[in-house]
């Protein structure tokens, strides 16, 4: 059975979290689509990344109106 489908890595059902796992998107576990490894490291970094981007673009855009 492949690791990925052990239940003590999915949380609540549908967060995967498994460090030693290399892959950052994964099957869901129902086989429907995909999902995040959100025990891998770079998520965080590229989520931050996203945040970051998503922060700069609103504030610009609220600035530009005045």
């Amino acid at each position: 059975m492949d690791n990925r489908y052990n239940p003590e890595h999915w949380k609540m059902g549908f967060f995967y979290v498994n460090p030693k796992d290399p892959l950052l998107v994964v099957p869901k576990l129902n086989g429907l689509g995909w999902t995040l490894n959100f025990g891998h490291k770079a998520l965080w970094r590229y989520m931050l990344v996203l945040l970051v981007l998503l922060v700069t673009y609103v504030a610009v855009r609220y600035y530009a109106a005045f």
